[in-house]
């Protein structure tokens, strides 16, 4: 004997798979917090497939593609670091922290493997560019900016 389903019951399962099948795009989407000032994405199509890949060998420095990596600090960096690094580029006065001068005290003292990973992650303002640029790319920027020669050193701060 076949029993028949009410009319409200196959209401509620139609219902319950239209509701179902509905994309997430709008309730999960990119937000920012309070006062953060969203950042500039790159075209589409230029984020190479390897952008979130960490490397754990970095024997990859500007001396090996010195053309390249001053390429990626006057594509990504200089516009806050400025062209020598000294935090004082064409944005660093709009921005709520100014820029760290890669020629200090602080940044010098850094392994190239912590230069790394503030690019890769990001620091204070600065964003991650982890997603943005390969790990190779991040890892001749680090490379770039711990070779900064020492005696083009500007005093600390800005």
């Amino acid at each position: 004997m076949m029993t028949r389903v009410p009319l409200w019951m196959g209401v509620m399962i139609s219902v319950g798979g239209l509701v179902a099948s509905c994309s997430r795009d709008m309730a999960e989407q990119p937000s920012y917090h309070p006062q953060e000032q969203p950042r500039k994405h790159s075209p589409t199509l230029s984020i190479p497939q390897s952008s979130r890949v960490i490397r754990s060998s970095r024997s990859d420095g500007p001396s090996e593609h010195p053309a390249i990596a001053a390429r990626l600090f006057a594509i990504n960096c200089v516009h806050c670091h400025g062209s020598e690094g000294h935090g004082d580029g064409p944005v660093a006065g709009y921005l709520l922290e100014r820029p760290e001068n890669l020629h200090s005290r602080e940044v010098r003292t850094k392994s190239q493997d912590a230069l790394y990973a503030v690019i890769t992650d990001g620091h204070k303002g600065m964003p991650a560019f982890r997603g943005y640029l390969s790990a190779d790319e991040r890892s001749l920027l680090a490379a770039y900016v711990n070779s900064f020669d020492s005696q083009n050193t500007a005093p600390d701060g800005p």
